[in-house]
């Protein structure tokens, strides 16, 4: 259910919010750098509401990244060269 922000006023309890403890976390692509609250009101035909909103700030590990895209994408590439060294009397047929 939707409220106007005449009916419900929502608010963070907490200026920051608190989150459980990160060494628990599993962001094997990314690194938990922060995290941020807002609350703005959202101006609409039907009247005004109260957004509350959570921003979680992450870091990519290029280590990861570098291993699960890059290395991939390369090995394909080099792999679709191998068709321009074969020489082409090799892959025709042999005339009996």
């Amino acid at each position: 259910m939707v409220y106007p922000k005449n009916e419900i006023m929502y608010r963070w309890q907490r200026r920051a919010v608190e989150v459980a403890d990160q060494r628990f976390w599993r962001l094997y692509q990314f690194a938990f750098v922060g995290l941020r609250n807002t609350s703005d009101v959202a101006h609409t035909q039907s009247g005004e509401y109260v957004i509350l909103t959570i921003f979680f700030d992450l870091s990519r590990r290029m280590g990861y990244f570098t291993i699960q895209t890059y290395i991939p994408c390369s090995m394909i590439v080099v792999l679709s060269w191998v068709s321009f060294w074969i020489n082409k009397d090799a892959s025709q047929p042999a005339h009996l």
